[in-house]
């Protein structure tokens, strides 16, 4: 699911671009959402 272009690693650039999803995305389903592991279903109904 991280690993975008499924060659079993992590480049650089994936890596930047979850990143900064992480850190500027409000979308839960976005891949870099996951960096830290699951988002519990509880936080998300919350807002």
């Amino acid at each position: 699911m991280l690993d975008v272009n499924g060659d079993g690693h992590l480049s650089r650039e994936e890596f930047a671009l979850l990143w900064r999803q992480f850190w500027i995305s409000n979308d839960p389903a976005e891949p870099g959402n996951w960096l830290c592991g699951r988002i519990p279903a509880q936080a998300v109904s919350d807002g």
